[in-house]
């Protein structure tokens, strides 16, 4: 599997191809997808890395030693095959070549599949957001969950 590393303004040229994936990626569990725009809008931002194959992407905002990740998707039909593990392997073994420090991210409290996966990588819940995410007719709350880096190794 080739996965692409992307940074501003290459990473833009896939702002359509991230909304697609995000919203079959998302749309079954009533959430919002992104607009084209709004990944056009990151994907301009020089703090944006975007690791992506044929199914799947990352997307990651690295400031000053933290790293935050956005959004990670999987298109359905490729799920459970491990695409999203393999786009974090590739981010953490880039973590170094920009000083991360730390990582942090949210993600759904009714999302086991993503948060088993961040545990097997050492992310630990660190807080809860009550009612942060939106479904079609209801709220869910998010884990915050952090990755500290010690001497850069992953």
């Amino acid at each position: 599997m080739k996965i692409d590393i992307l940074s501003p303004p290459k990473a833009g040229q896939f702002a359509a191809e991230c909304a697609t994936i995000h919203a079959s990626a998302f749309a079954p569990t009533g959430a919002r997808s992104w607009t084209v725009k709004e990944f056009e809008d990151l994907l301009e931002r020089k703090t944006i890395l975007l690791l992506r194959e044929e199914h799947s992407f990352l997307l990651v905002e690295i400031i000053q030693g933290e790293a935050e990740i956005l959004t990670l998707a999987v298109h359905p039909d490729k799920q459970n095959q491990g695409f999203a593990g393999y786009l974090l392997q590739n981010f953490f073994e880039e973590c170094a070549t920009y000083a991360v420090r730390q990582c942090i991210l949210e993600v759904a409290e009714d999302n086991s599949a993503a948060i088993k996966l961040y545990q097997r990588f050492n992310f630990e819940t660190i807080t809860i957001r009550k009612n942060y995410f939106k479904r079609k007719t209801k709220f869910v709350s998010a884990f915050v969950m952090k990755k500290c880096f010690f001497n850069q190794k992953n």
